[in-house]
């Protein structure tokens, strides 16, 4: 029993977790006083790249993405930038 209790605490907490960061990044995407560029960086696979599709589909203003994945010349590039 307590097994399945853990199960269930855990994906709440999960959910909770989520739901904070993509309330947080909202603020910040949609706050213009500050914010000309958001990084989001993490391990791969977590959903980074979800969070960020979900929440510029709830805004209306122009936006771009780059995957650094996906364009590895652009990773190349950050990657030598020391300011981060």
């Amino acid at each position: 029993m307590t097994n399945l209790f853990d199960k269930i605490l855990n994906s709440v907490n999960k959910f909770f977790m989520k739901r904070q960061i993509h309330d947080r990044l909202q603020d910040l995407v949609t706050d213009r006083t500050n914010n000309d560029v958001i990084i989001i960086e993490g391990a791969r696979q977590v959903g980074k790249s979800h969070l960020v599709n979900s929440v510029l589909k709830t805004i209306d203003r122009p936006y771009l993405t780059y995957d650094l994945e996906k364009i590895r010349k652009y990773a190349v590039k950050f990657q030598r930038q020391k300011i981060f």
